[in-house]
């Protein structure tokens, strides 16, 4: 119900969205601020303002948010619908609400960025210049290209558009299904040809490690090479746009002309019917689009990924922004709230944690059977494909690609760690992803959330061969009692049988 009364809203591209944080101090039905990292070296402030005509100037806001901008260092960029009337930004004429409004922005150093008096609001009532964009002195050598969009918007506002002279460019990455496999599987083959010192003696945790990061580099660096950089594009074509949705628009818009021109009645009659039955048309068309991709669903991958589409932005979810801290202050940057979250999930008294090697080393009979030739290619084989990588950047891909050349080099490394019982560095880290639990009632509260690891491929595979060993040699499973659910197949700690009466 509260999402439904709020009269702002922030849309982002997915990419941008990652790296954004609402500012929750300063939300409210009626406004909206991100602090948003475009680039390594650029982050910036984003408002979306409603101000209400039935109420006064939000000057305390803007005060609050210029205030915040400048103790930041932060350029600031603010829209803003102020239905207040002034020269200053294109108005043909100037309120009182209008002259307080800008009393206001010269008081907090607020620059507009409107410039000419093409009308932002179109209506059979009149035309306004109600819409504007601020920005603070930060601000004012990113923004570029300020105008007022003469497309259809299906509103009577227009929208406001703008260029960010950021210096950045379009989102990079590497794609896996550009991948030329031939290539890196050539490279790996020369590469590991090139360096056979698989099988001299490991003594040390420093040998241990010099052998990991020497493979990890390598498939690195072969990856790389066959796999070059690719720069996102944006989509030019709609799937699901049509010639009679072309037409449509093309009719409507020349409506609207005409009734801007002779500002007549029965012309403004005729576009409001032509632009009710262009947005039901819109809708239907978009409506069959969606059931013709859903009937084309044929795995279960596929519907998972649909299921994580709808899901996104599910206001049963919270998201990862402001969050209280022990002192009970919102925090007011990622780096306070990445720090309450850590300092709650995984507190720690600052002790480093020291690996001592096995002293006599481990059980080498114990270790050539955990590490079967059979059972290390079977697990290879199981690694499943297009999952996110750990901080090593090592793909199951690369992993599997390469295992012709890799899986001995591989075995003796898992072979020195469980001698020394000594985990390679490159494995103790991990990348942590915080996720919100569902259905908590304040995502302010930073135990509303969980954190998910992402770690080595390379220490999952051999997770993998403890654990089967612990099945399928030991019989663990059948050792365990009834009542534990966590970890086990076809157990769920969320099921009838998990709990237990007092």
């Amino acid at each position: 119900k509260q999402w439904y009364q709020r009269r702002v809203a922030a849309l982002l591209p997915k990419e941008l969205a990652k790296s954004t944080m609402v500012l929750g101090k300063f939300n409210s039905a009626d406004s909206i601020v991100l602090r948003v990292k475009l680039s390594k070296d650029i982050t910036l402030l984003l408002a979306s303002i409603y101000m209400d005509i039935t109420s006064d100037i939000p000057s305390g806001l803007l005060t609050r948010l210029s205030t915040y901008a400048e103790t930041e260092r932060l350029p600031l960029i603010v829209g803003a619908d102020t239905n207040a009337h002034h020269t200053a930004w294109g108005h043909l004429t100037c309120n009182s609400r209008g002259r307080e409004l800008l009393q206001a922005l010269n008081a907090n150093n607020l620059v507009l960025c409107n410039t000419g008096n093409t009308p932002t609001f179109v209506g059979r009532l009149g035309h306004s210049v109600i819409d504007i964009t601020l920005t603070n002195t930060l601000g004012i050598n990113l923004l570029r290209n300020w105008r007022v969009n003469s497309e259809l918007s299906l509103s009577d506002h227009q929208a406001l558009t703008f260029d960010l002279a950021s210096g950045t460019t379009s989102s990079a990455r590497r794609s896996l299904a550009k991948c030329d496999w031939t290539l890196y599987q050539q490279l790996v083959e020369s590469h590991f040809s090139r360096h056979p010192f698989w099988f001299q003696p490991v003594a040390s945790p420093e040998d241990l490690n010099a052998r990991q990061n020497f493979l990890s580099q390598a498939l690195r660096s072969c990856f790389e090479t066959a796999c070059p950089i690719t720069y996102g594009t944006f989509r030019t074509t709609i799937p699901w746009w049509t010639a009679e949705l072309t037409s449509t628009k093309q009719t409507t818009k020349a409506l609207r002309r005409k009734a801007n021109r002779t500002k007549n009645n029965t012309d403004w009659q005729l576009y409001r019917e032509a632009n009710r039955t262009y947005s039901k048309l819109l809708k239907k068309t978009k409506r069959k689009g969606w059931k013709d991709f859903c009937n084309k669903i044929g795995n279960t991958e596929t519907l998972a990924r649909v299921n994580k589409i709808l899901n996104f932005g599910n206001n049963k979810l919270g998201s990862l922004n402001s969050l209280r801290s022990p002192t009970g202050e919102l925090t007011n940057s990622p780096e306070d709230t990445i720090g309450v979250l850590a300092d709650t999930l995984i507190p720690t008294d600052g002790t480093p944690v020291e690996q001592v090697p096995t002293e006599g080393g481990g059980d080498t009979s114990l270790i050539l059977k955990l590490l079967s030739p059979t059972r290390v290619d079977k697990a290879a084989q199981q690694l499943a494909k297009n999952k996110a990588p750990g901080p090593d950047e090592i793909r199951n891909e690369m992993i599997t690609k390469a295992w012709a050349w890799i899986k001995d080099p591989i075995r003796m490394i898992f072979h020195h760690s469980l001698k020394l019982g000594v985990t390679p560095t490159s494995w103790q880290y991990t990348t942590g992803c915080i996720i919100p639990k569902p259905n908590k009632p304040d995502y302010t509260n930073p135990r509303a959330f969980r954190i998910i690891s992402l770690t080595s491929n390379f220490q999952k595979l051999l997770e993998r061969l403890i654990l089967w060993y612990l099945e399928l040699d030991l019989k663990l499973p059948d050792k365990l009692t009834k009542n534990q659910h966590g970890f086990k197949k076809e157990k769920s700690t969320d099921c009838d049988s998990a709990l237990i009466p007092l």
